[in-house]
């Protein structure tokens, strides 16, 4: 078991690093820079995120959540430190692609109408 775990840790922290990163641009209206992004990454906040998250649906929860996991938030942390331009980059462009399509919008607008 500890070898499949070996195995995906990285994967799992990558995708941890994405959602932590998605969750900031979205709930800063789209307006998060990538210098705010890596200040605001520090292992304490990955590690209380990871709780928070943890406490609602056990995504990412470690094993010993006061302890082990600070590893784990060191890990997601320097990710983001290293990669968080590029990741903003492709929530922008996958923001501008929702926002401008056409076809999205008018179905919105036809479920409102619904109502």
């Amino acid at each position: 078991m500890r070898e499949l775990y070996d195995e995906w840790v990285d994967k799992l922290r990558r995708a941890l690093a994405v959602a932590f990163t998605r969750e900031l641009y979205w709930s800063s209206n789209r307006k998060l820079a990538a210098d705010d992004l890596v200040n605001v990454s520090r292992p304490e906040v990955i590690g209380a995120w990871l709780l928070a998250k943890a406490s609602i649906g056990r995504v990412g929860l470690p094993s010993n959540p006061l302890g082990a996991g600070m590893a784990n938030a060191g890990e997601i942390s320097s990710f983001i430190s290293k990669t968080g331009k590029g990741i903003l980059n492709k929530f922008e462009n996958e923001a501008n692609m929702l926002f401008n399509d056409n076809d999205y919008w008018e179905m919105i607008n036809r479920l409102k109408t619904r109502d």
